[in-house]
């Protein structure tokens, strides 16, 4: 349980990380 709080303490620390990462695989992808 432990594990999986830390997990989701990060991902809810930082969104805008999270987002970023999906948007440079989007563009990578459309570049390709």
């Amino acid at each position: 349980m432990e594990r999986v709080a830390r997990v989701s303490e990060i991902i809810a620390a930082s969104p805008v990380s999270f987002e970023e990462a999906i948007r440079v695989g989007f563009a990578r992808a459309n570049r390709t």
